[in-house]
């Protein structure tokens, strides 16, 4: 089995593999760099209109025997209800023929492990999963999803299945690929080969009318990463997770006290606030680029951009997040509250007047 050097892959520039890009230097390569996919400038303009972003996830390195793989391959297919299709384009629609492919990708593992000198065991196969907006038509998402795994994947020599689940908000397609080429070539993809990989997917999903963009978190005001596929599965199931329980009392005895987290000036906040502040930063230099440009389409831009930084939400951990949130609720509830005694005061108030001038009218008629 042969592996690539770091420096032979940054080399790999061509469009359709994995890229490290030449950067020019500026404003817009700081906010919005490029990374041989799409232009700084495409993507600071999807910016501005608030276009979707486009999501690409990598599970693990947890695939690691034919029970793991045969029990990911059920999941994508939901148990043979889904029809998989490979990279040949053959469509698998029984449980039978997906289970036999995975039977087949576990031997070749087991060959080419016999073959090796490592000790290490490797995964057998990579989970990645393409996510698009709510609205996205199947069809649409079909033709997309199979010509972006053949130029990334099966052009490559990996094998390869995959399918759709359309039983979310967000349409996104599972692709199941076993980490070895052909030519023994190890999947693997670094952050950046990652950042590439969504560009490329953004360009083609605008083939086929998916407008999707592909900005950092960062720059969105995102602060915090996603969770994980198997936390969000967790959730789903009621289950609570190990901390939870914890952050709970946590939460509940600042909010009593009227106190902060002061636990949560930790290095990663920390870190979060010097990358704002970075952010901010290359914005104002690439907004003052455009506006002296003169150009009025990059007048216009720099404004909407501005505008987005404006309304940047803050930096804050999770706990942080909670605790504004029931904070927020918690005046909600004081402000109604409040305002619902105020106007039982004055509904008294009413009436202890109308009854002080009936009685005064009753005593002239006495009178």
């Amino acid at each position: 089995m042969t592996s690539r050097t770091r420096k032979e892959r940054e080399e790999e520039i061509k469009f359709g593999r994995r890229v490290y890009a030449h950067e020019p230097k500026g404003g817009s390569s700081r906010l919005f760099p490029s990374y041989g996919g799409m232009s700084s400038r495409a993507k600071a303009e999807k910016f501005a209109r608030g276009t979707p972003e486009a999501m690409i996830k990598i599970d693990r390195s947890s695939i690691k025997s034919l029970k793991h793989l045969t029990e990911a391959g059920r999941y994508i297919s939901r148990n043979g209800k889904l029809e998989c299709e490979d990279g040949d384009g053959y469509v698998i629609s029984d449980t039978d023929t997906l289970d036999a492919t995975m039977a087949d990708w576990a031997e070749k593992d087991k060959a080419e492990r016999a073959e090796s000198s490592s000790r290490q065991r490797f995964a057998m196969a990579r989970r990645i999963i393409v996510s698009t907006p709510t609205g996205t038509d199947p069809e649409t998402l079909k033709k997309a999803v199979r010509e972006f795994a053949q130029q990334e994947l099966g052009a490559r020599g990996y094998e390869y299945i995959w399918t759709l689940h359309l039983d979310t908000d967000n349409p996104h397609a599972h692709i199941l690929v076993r980490s070895v080429s052909k030519d023994g070539q190890r999947l693997h993809y670094s952050r950046r080969e990652v950042n590439a990989l969504r560009e490329r997917w953004c360009v083609v999903a605008e083939k086929y009318g998916i407008d999707l963009n592909a900005t950092s978190r960062a720059v969105r005001g995102r602060t915090r990463r996603d969770k994980p596929i198997e936390r969000v599965k967790q959730e789903q199931r009621g289950s609570q997770h190990i901390y939870e329980k914890y952050r709970i009392e946590e939460l509940v005895k600042v909010l009593k006290s009227g106190g902060e987290f002061t636990d949560y000036e930790n290095e990663v906040m920390k870190k979060a606030r010097a990358t704002r502040t970075e952010i901010r930063r290359n914005a104002s230099d690439y907004i003052k680029e455009l506006r002296d440009s003169g150009s009025p389409d990059d007048i216009k831009l720099a404004e909407l951009i501005a505008e987005k930084m404006n309304n940047l939400p803050p930096v804050e951990s999770a706990q942080e997040e909670r605790l504004r949130k029931a904070r927020d609720k918690i005046r909600r509830k004081r402000q109604k509250r409040t305002a619902a005694e105020k106007a039982r005061a004055e509904a008294i108030k009413e009436a202890i007047r109308r009854r002080k001038k009936a009685e005064q009218e009753g005593k002239k008629r006495y009178r």
